[in-house]
């Protein structure tokens, strides 16, 4: 009839794709091959390019370069996303990078 205007049906269309359910998180950690302030200063500007990300913080404290971490906080992060920005510095530094976890 004339009132209904069909806004009050459901649409069979998903409110978030498949992708960004899948790779978001708020909380991602990388174990990174960082040897100084430089390495971490890098990964930092890289990072912070990054939608989402709020906060970065690059630990240099453990002795082993292979235990030292980027822990990157935010809403709606894509670790892929950053997993692969990391990965093109460190081919273009020498280094390592890998996905520890994410939240």
């Amino acid at each position: 009839d004339q009132w209904s205007s069909g806004a009050n049906q459901r649409s069979s269309e998903p409110c978030c794709s498949p992708a960004s359910i899948r790779t978001m998180s708020s909380k991602v950690i990388f174990n990174a091959g960082m040897t100084c302030e430089g390495c971490s200063g890098a990964i930092t500007r890289i990072l912070k390019k990054v939608p989402g990300v709020e906060d970065i913080n690059c630990d240099l404290e453990p002795e082993k370069v292979e235990d030292r971490t980027v822990t990157v906080t935010g809403a709606g992060l894509d670790a892929d996303d950053m997993l692969a920005k990391l990965e093109k510095w460190a081919a273009a530094a020498g280094k390592t990078v890998s996905l520890k976890s994410k939240e």
